[in-house]
């Protein structure tokens, strides 16, 4: 008979954790190394705890870097006092064990407590799954508390190039005057809070500048809290922006910037000029980079040196197809007019309509 009470008692003093308790891992944002670090959170609102014992498994194609005793590195959070944390491996998994011999509680009822450094065995960013299991941790009063497992995902930080884009459309500037040049985003794909890109001027353009010397532009209305700035050197102005919130610019589509350009050419020798966007990064909210390709543009100049759309006659029945300078249709010669200005391809031809 006291031999049956004493096994009761002892099967009494493990718990299944409650709902708001138990360890979380964010998604580890993989390097384009392969390095990645998976932080360890512990809540604990209903308890109090002392020591605990986890497994931690990799994926495959990842290994835990390893100290100079051949142990997997990590490092404790201020959460632990005396408290001494072990690991071992076993192939791809790592057993965690917590002890304090003054049975000294962790501090606080949330946040980190171990942070894990890996590596993926072929040194670049692949992703996979790992997982937490066989997790159990001891109260002052030596009850064990058991946890769900825990799974997470390794994802590739990038930068990934991407079928989104950033382009310009081609900008008509009269001889030595002003003109903006538009810059677009296409984002179907993703979701962004953050970007920076380059843009380059052909010779005999400038960007117009502000009193402190610095590419005047204007924001659209995809922007919120985000904070954008410029700054030139040569023919190349840098944009950069951030959201320290980590707000994501609005939309899928449509203008993200208008900069401003003026023309130093006195007499032009050329009726198109090619400027590039270049070096475009764009980061989501989880910080993965996001790489686009370079882009061209045109820079147009429409004073003294071509005939505009109006002086070029079409019979009342013409009907010839209208396209874009990247090969885009428009219309037709008959809805012309409706189109906004720029230069076009007619019958062959580049038409520049200046209205």
């Amino acid at each position: 008979m006291k031999k049956i009470i004493f096994i009761i008692t002892c099967l009494s003093s493990i718990l299944t954790a409650t709902a708001n308790n138990g360890l979380s891992v964010a998604d580890v944002l993989l390097s384009q190394d392969g390095t990645g670090t998976i932080n360890i959170s512990l809540e604990n609102s209903d308890y109090t705890f002392t020591a605990f014992s986890m497994k931690l498994t990799l994926p495959d194609g990842f290994h835990f870097v390893l100290n100079n005793n051949g142990i997997p590195s990590f490092e404790k959070s201020a959460r632990f006092s005396d408290h001494s944390v072990t690991a071992n491996i076993v192939g791809p998994t790592a057993t965690f064990a917590c002890l304090s011999l003054s049975n000294t509680a962790i501090e606080g009822t949330e946040g980190e407590i171990l942070a894990v450094k890996i590596v993926s065995d072929a040194g670049t960013g692949t992703g996979g799954t790992a997982i937490l299991s066989d997790i159990t941790f001891s109260t002052p009063s030596e009850e064990e508390v058991i946890f769900d497992d825990v799974t997470f995902d390794f994802i590739e930080k990038g930068p990934f190039i991407s079928n989104d884009g950033l382009f310009a459309a081609d900008v008509t500037i009269p001889q030595g005057e002003n003109g903006t040049i538009e810059i677009l985003l296409d984002n179907n794909d993703h979701v962004f809070t953050a970007f920076t890109f380059k843009v380059t001027l052909p010779e005999g353009f400038s960007f117009v500048l502000d009193g402190n010397g610095n590419p005047t532009f204007e924001k659209s209305a995809r922007f919120s809290d985000h904070s954008v700035i410029a700054s030139v050197s040569g023919q190349t102005a840098t944009f950069a922006c951030l959201s320290l919130s980590s707000t994501p610019l609005s939309g899928t589509g449509g203008e993200l910037l208008s900069v401003n350009v003026t023309s130093n050419m006195e007499q032009a020798t050329e009726t198109e000029f090619t400027a590039t966007l270049s070096e475009i990064t764009f980061t989501t909210p989880s910080e993965q980079e996001i790489l686009f390709n370079d882009t061209t543009f045109s820079i147009i100049i429409t004073s003294g040196i071509h005939v505009g759309i109006q002086d070029i006659e079409f019979s009342e029945t013409s009907n010839s197809p209208v396209y874009s300078i990247r090969g885009e249709y428009r219309g037709t010669t008959k809805n012309i007019h409706t189109l906004p200005k720029g230069i076009y391809i007619v019958n062959g031809k580049k038409v520049i309509l200046n209205k």
